[in-house]
């Protein structure tokens, strides 16, 4: 008898450490090569200071070096001139001002400034981790190391266990893994185990876990949530049930994502690039708000990164056009600002902004906000196309991903197959057992569908009913199903009351050209045979 109980995935980006030498050499380039832009916006604070010694400082001018001093305390920063940035951001302020009084700070404050802009930049410092590429078991149960640890060498993966949280800090000094399974089932583990994994919070990006536990209260998970940990699995639990979603979150990882950045300082587009891409995002830099419309269009990013203030169109104006159209409205969307007003933050929250980043802008600070809202959106996208209990695509996701399967079939004279699978008497089982039996039959077959046809189009219809489409004719569909059909067919279920039943279940197929050219019409052939008796488990 095999008994199993499906996990839901919980997809987390995945990065890949930069190479420090690399990323400052990037940025010392970065340096030299806008050399004459940071002499342009320092010579537009030197002309208000000449103009401030003769009295004669026009609106004109002081509005230019304002914005010259915003520019400045928005980069200097991501090159380690806190100071610089510091002063900048005083300077902003001072000629921001109406009185004339606070305009005579100006003149001292620039010359400190220009002073500190003549040494050379120390490249911002980056926290590279060591990965060894592997999945590390935290647990004492053989039982449970054993087989996992085989199945990873089976696989072509490295698995590594040690027996205690202690064991595992002397291993992560050694190297980074990809990924913790960490196993908390012992009471005294609790408390250093949940403080194990709040200091991989602080390495970047943070190191995603899997936590064991024989307990699972509401208590345990806000805690277990809290401390940073991305999935919960109740003991008692299978090598395989741990395999599945272990690899099911490496799977989503390695999944990119596309920054759309709107800035009008190229330094802060040019500075993000490397910043970004060395941890394995992509880029794509717009120097204002002019083509901003049609380039959102072209990228179709993941994530978008504004600016508060630019010319003509400003980032509140952008986010607010965007919340507009239905496309874009769960986009997330961040900004930066170097602005920490109660005002201006309230503006960009109305605009329907999800965070902001104030500037100058610290390079783990923004990794740790754009993981975050990345990890975010994939989970809200991934339960919207999921059936929760089975984790199979939805009715909506499964008949678009069918209906494009039959379009490709069909533009490359091809067949397919589209088979539909039903529980018999899943209503009577939900009234006399209780809707857990149920649930627990479905979460058991849908585990089974993605062990055995993870690589075709999977679908939970309601009602017990579940839907694969497979290419090629008739006799290949039978000939990919008879593994599955050989797994259900001995399938049993140990119920909440501790019965065992075996679900009674048949199945049928239409094939595309030949008896129906349409997702409704080999759906509608499919369950005629059904009904006909036609085919039968």
């Amino acid at each position: 008898p095999e008994e199993q109980q499906a996990a839901a995935p919980s997809p987390t980006p995945e990065l890949s450490p930069p190479d420090p030498q690399a990323f400052q050499q990037s940025m010392q380039g970065l340096w030299g090569k806008y050399q004459d832009l940071m002499a342009q916006r320092l010579e537009a604070l030197s002309q208000a200071v000449t103009a401030i010694q003769a009295g004669n400082l026009t609106h004109q001018l002081r509005h230019r070096a304002a914005q010259a001093a915003h520019k400045l305390a928005g980069v200097l920063g991501m090159f380690e001139r806190d100071d610089g940035s510091a002063i900048a951001r005083q300077l902003e302020g001072l000629l921001e001002s109406e009185t004339p009084e606070d305009w005579q700070q100006v003149v001292p404050l620039v010359e400190q400034l220009a002073a500190g802009m003549q040494t050379s930049p120390t490249a911002p410092a980056v926290t590279a981790t060591a990965k060894t590429g592997c999945t590390l078991l935290i647990s004492a149960d053989r039982a449970l190391a054993g087989p996992l640890l085989e199945m990873g060498q089976a696989a072509g993966q490295v698995w590594q266990a040690v027996p205690s949280i202690e064991a595992a800090e002397d291993f992560i000094h050694q190297g980074t893994p990809d990924l913790i399974v960490a196993d908390i089932t012992a009471a005294a583990m609790w408390s250093t185990s949940l403080e194990f994994v709040k200091g991989l919070l602080n390495k970047t990006p943070t190191v995603p876990v899997i936590a064991l536990s024989a307990t699972d209260s509401l208590l345990d998970r806000v805690a277990i949530a809290q401390a940073g940990i991305q999935r919960l699995l109740t003991k008692p639990v299978t090598a395989a049930q741990v395999w599945e979603t272990a690899s099911q979150l490496q799977r989503d990882r390695q999944l990119s994502a596309q920054i759309l950045v709107v800035d009008d300082d190229p330094l802060i587009v040019q500075t993000l690039r490397p910043l970004l891409e060395a941890w394995g995002l992509g880029v794509v830099g717009l120097g204002g708000s002019q083509r901003f419309w049609e380039v959102l269009h072209l990228t179709r990013p993941d994530l978008l990164l504004l600016d508060v203030q630019m010319p003509e169109f400003g980032g509140i104006e952008l986010c607010q056009a965007v919340r507009t159209d239905p496309t874009w409205q769960n986009l997330p969307v961040l900004f930066l600002t170097a602005h920490r007003d109660a005002d201006t933050v309230q503006a960009i929250f109305r605009a329907g902004a999800d965070d902001y980043i104030t500037k100058p802008i610290i390079g783990p600070e923004l990794l740790t906000r754009i993981l975050g809202r990345l990890e975010r959106n994939r989970l809200l996208q991934h339960h919207s196309r999921r059936d929760l209990l089975t984790g199979l695509a939805n009715y909506p996701h499964s008949k678009q991903a069918l209906t494009q399967m039959i379009e490709t079939a069909l533009g490359q004279s091809e067949a397919m197959a589209l088979v539909v699978m039903r529980l018999h008497q899943l209503a009577a089982i939900n009234l006399r057992h209780g809707h857990e039996a149920g649930h627990g039959i479905l979460q058991v077959w849908g585990q089974c569908l993605r062990s055995h046809l993870g690589g075709y189009s999977l679908g939970y219809w309601g009602d017990g009913e579940f839907v694969i489409g497979l290419p090629g004719d008739g006799q290949f569909a039978q000939d990919a199903l008879e593994p599955l059909l050989q797994m259900l067919r001995r399938q049993i279920v140990t119920l909440p009351s501790g019965e065992r039943m075996q679900p009674d279940f048949d199945w049928s197929l239409a094939t595309y050209p030949g008896e129906g050219q349409t997702l409704q019409t080999l759906y509608q052939g499919a369950i005629a045979k059904l009904d006909g008796g036609d085919r039968s488990a």
